[in-house]
């Protein structure tokens, strides 16, 4: 049974977290083996995904929200995160927000799935309905 099919159940499965990982390679443009390391854990499902441009975060879809995980210490890997927008439908896990890319002018296109109703907006502003 997907978690999702009960809303309650879905909130249940990222409030506890999970065993899923953000793994980088610090040098992708480098043909030679490398080992990845751990930016970010303890996550559910995060479906979508996309480095900052800063060198030192990375937006991260996580339930309904979509974060993004910041390394404030300079480690290697995020110590907290802020939310940048929430409200996304999680129905279906199947449909999460996804495919995150970049445009011109510093947007960032993010796909999500039909069915999961959402009523979208930043933390404490103004929501932007489906």
């Amino acid at each position: 049974m997907d978690a999702n099919e009960n809303r309650a159940n879905a909130e249940a499965l990222y409030a506890r977290g999970g065993k899923d990982q953000v793994l980088i390679i610090d040098h992708p443009e480098r043909f030679e083996p490398q080992k990845a390391r751990v930016f970010a854990e303890g996550l559910a499902l995060p479906l979508g995904l996309l480095p900052d441009l800063d060198g030192n975060g990375a937006f991260v879809q996580y339930g309904s929200q979509i974060r993004r995980y910041i390394d404030t210490d300079k480690d290697g890997k995020a110590d907290k995160f802020e939310v940048v927008l929430e409200g996304f439908g999680i129905q279906d896990s199947h449909l999460l927000p996804h495919q995150f890319e970049r445009a011109p002018g510093g947007w960032i296109y993010v796909a999500q799935g039909l069915f999961n109703n959402s009523t979208v907006s930043r933390p404490g502003g103004l929501a932007f309905a489906d």
